[in-house]
């Protein structure tokens, strides 16, 4: 008796047989120089030869089977089952599209591929192949036409001799007109970007110091995402954003760039302190250089109201008194 491994073997070889074109889409050898017949009295015949094959199944299934020649004999009911239900349904179908029965044709269909970014759209188109044949029962893979981040850690020296860490963060999406060119022309988008991340900081950064590679994180996002809209446009891509988000040295340099410039800062303070005394000290002089011209001033004026005071007293003295003359020859007193 025929066991259920040779009848899987025959079923699916005769398969391979009856559709060529399936083979050469699967990569499978032997097959290239036959074409399906799609007469009538061809389809019946095959549909025949797979009726006697569902018949050797059933004498097969009576016997004592192992587990796994029973999963082989369920595989190869189910396919062939499956095989002339198709035919059946082949005279209904033909119309809606031309897909396995149309010889050819349907060949170099299917062969340029369809791109189909919309998800529901796919689904229906998968479930009306899924109605032609199950060799077209495949989806290549799914484009996702939302934005997308990929962060990236760039270590690198700088002019002076520090290490660095850069991390920078691209933000990109798919061309919605170009999603045949992202999905077939660039196998890994991310290493790509990755790739020419690296390129242009290991470029820049170690031509400057360290404190000029702060001041240009600007700069540097900006290369990035110029370059990066040349080369990925090509392949469908769009960068929306690049950002270089911080520079981190060592944790060493940090602390010692953090005394330089408490140091720094403790040099302008003190200096700021002694000016200020300084001031404070020029302003007090100032204020006491003043006191004590108000004060020379004071007793001058006091001095000169008690010389006048003198002097009209005298002179009253002397108006009062008959024949009395003030003395002027010596007005300076001894």
């Amino acid at each position: 008796m025929t066991s259920a491994r040779d009848l899987a073997d025959r079923v699916h070889r005769r398969w391979l047989e009856s559709n060529p074109f399936a083979a050469t889409m699967y990569g499978v050898p032997g097959y290239d120089d036959l074409v399906p017949d799609e007469s009538e009295e061809g389809r019946q015949a095959w549909r025949a030869e797979i009726g006697r094959f569902l018949g050797e199944a059933d004498v097969i299934a009576g016997g004592q089977l192992t587990p796994a020649e029973a999963v082989t004999l369920d595989c190869a009911r189910a396919a062939a089952a499956q095989e002339q239900d198709m035919i059946d349904l082949a005279g209904a179908e033909h119309t809606v599209t031309a897909m396995q029965y149309a010889g050819p044709a349907a060949f170099l269909a299917v062969t340029a591929r369809t791109v189909l970014v919309d998800q529901a759209a796919a689904e229906a188109y998968l479930s009306r192949l899924r109605r032609s044949g199950a060799w077209l029962d495949q989806i290549a893979g799914r484009i996702d036409l939302r934005v997308q981040q990929l962060a990236l850690d760039v270590e690198t020296k700088t002019k002076d001799n520090v290490f660095v860490k850069i991390p920078v963060s691209v933000q990109y999406h798919v061309i919605p007109d170009k999603v045949y060119e992202a999905f077939y022309k660039l196998a890994n988008p991310k290493q790509q970007i990755s790739s020419y991340v690296f390129n242009v900081i290991l470029g820049h950064v170690p031509k400057m110091i360290l404190d000029d590679a702060f001041l240009q994180q600007s700069d540097i996002a900006v290369a990035i995402k110029e370059g990066l809209d040349d080369v990925m446009k090509t392949y469908g891509y769009a960068i929306d954003q690049a950002l270089v988000t911080d520079i981190e040295p060592d944790e060493k340099v940090k602390s010692a760039m953090n005394e330089i410039n408490a140091a720094q800062r403790e040099q302008v303070a003190a200096s700021a302190r002694g000016e200020a005394e300084k001031i404070l000290k020029v302003k007090q002089a100032e204020a006491e250089a003043e006191s004590k011209a108000l004060q020379g001033q004071g007793i001058a004026n006091q001095r000169k109201a008690i010389i006048d005071g003198l002097k009209v007293s005298v002179e009253s003295f002397a108006a009062a008194v008959e024949g009395s003359i003030p003395d002027r020859s010596n007005p300076s007193p001894r």
